[in-house]
């Protein structure tokens, strides 16, 4: 073998990038097949195949679930905080406006503390709106699923936690729609927090006037 076939042989190995696209299937057929009979498959290069078939195949077996979508919020604003566009994080209290159990009550229906359907809040600040429906879960929890009605464009991923007895219930999943969700909140619960990492609003009495 000459110099000039040495040189082309090594120009012809294909990267471990092209080597991606073929196996994975991003080629078109005709780019596929040229790419096939262009390059050059010595040793190094089929145990690079190898390696990338057997990686493909470990991650169909072993998913890694996506992460909720308060991580990527998080990241985005690290980035912009790293670029000195941090912005200061503004506190706010939600008063309760509307309790679909005063209209049980107004309506004259007896037993209402008893109906198992649950029941809707609403709370509002100056700038976002919270709704909260409550569940039954047991003689003294419940489920909140919630939503907050905030500003066009603002970061709209929020954590919810509450502190109850020297603990805090948190959960970190809620969606890019503003809502959010909450197991086994004690009855007894003062205050809800919501934060978004620019707004923080605190909710007091979130399960309502009497939750007991």
């Amino acid at each position: 073998m000459t110099s000039d076939d040495r040189r082309d042989t090594q120009s012809d190995k294909p990267t471990f990038g092209q080597l991606l696209d073929w196996i994975e299937g991003r080629l078109t057929r005709e780019a596929a097949a040229r790419f096939e009979q262009q390059s050059t498959f010595d040793e190094e290069t089929q145990a690079s195949i190898a390696w990338i078939k057997g990686f493909r195949r470990f991650g169909r077996s072993h998913p890694i679930p996506a992460p909720p979508p308060i991580v990527k919020q998080r990241l985005m604003q690290a980035f912009e905080r790293h670029h000195g566009r941090d912005q200061p994080v503004v506190l706010q209290t939600a008063n309760l406006m509307f309790d679909s159990r005063d209209d049980v009550v107004m309506a004259g229906v007896r037993g209402f503390e008893e109906i198992d359907e649950g029941y809707q809040l609403t709370f509002t600040t100056e700038t976002h709106g919270v709704l909260i429906d409550v569940f039954a879960t047991g003689e003294s929890t419940r489920r909140i699923e919630g939503q907050v009605l905030g500003v066009e464009g603002e970061d709209s991923v929020w954590v919810v936690t509450v502190d109850h007895a020297g603990r805090s219930i948190t959960d970190i999943h809620g969606d890019t729609n503003g809502s959010f969700s909450l197991d086994d909140v004690p009855t007894t619960v003062d205050t809800l927090q919501l934060s978004n990492g620019r707004t923080t609003i605190n909710v007091p009495q979130p399960l309502g006037r009497s939750a007991e």
